[in-house]
């Protein structure tokens, strides 16, 4: 546990670097590699092309757009935490941590696009997946939600003391 706030912010980027980094990296790798894999002879559409984006378009579009903005919003976060850009207490960590919930929450999409990829529609599954993505995001509105609340509330905090302080 960090004993000052130096060494805490010092933790908090770096921790905050790795996990961008390696979301970058899970990204960029199932962008690369789509599920149902890429059309390998030319019988069967352009080589290197998504087998997948052939047969649902639509299905596809979805898990490409979630995937690409979570890599982009990783990126971003990576590139500004190595330009040694300031990350202190307030808004700069703020802004980097909600990038980071961000680009969370679109791999977690991207995966729930993936899985419903890969399986059957008439299969059972995907009504029980279902059900898991809307308890995830349930619980993600929650965190927000509450974050919000403790941010709002620590705000009238500083203002209050500030007005008293004043007079």
């Amino acid at each position: 546990m960090p004993t000052d706030d130096g060494e805490w912010l010092k933790e908090i980027r770096g921790n905050l670097a790795m996990v961008a980094t390696m979301i970058a990296s899970m990204t960029f790798q199932i962008g690369l590699n789509p599920p149902g894999g890429v059309v390998q002879n030319s019988d069967n559409g352009f080589i290197g092309q998504s087998v997948f984006a052939k047969v649902n378009r639509s299905n596809y579009k979805g898990y490409l757009w979630t995937n690409s903005v979570s890599f982009y919003t990783s990126i971003i976060s990576c590139i500004w935490l190595i330009s040694g850009a300031p990350v202190g207490p307030g808004f700069p960590t703020l802004l980097l941590s909600t990038l980071m919930c961000v680009s969370l929450s679109l791999l977690a999409i991207s995966y729930s696009f993936g899985v419903s990829i890969v399986n059957p529609p008439d299969d059972g599954i995907c009504h029980y997946f279902f059900s898991v993505f809307l308890s995830f995001f349930a619980v993600l509105a929650v965190l927000f939600l509450y974050r919000f609340l403790t941010l709002h509330l620590a705000t009238k905090t500083v203002r209050r003391q500030q007005r008293n302080h004043e007079d």
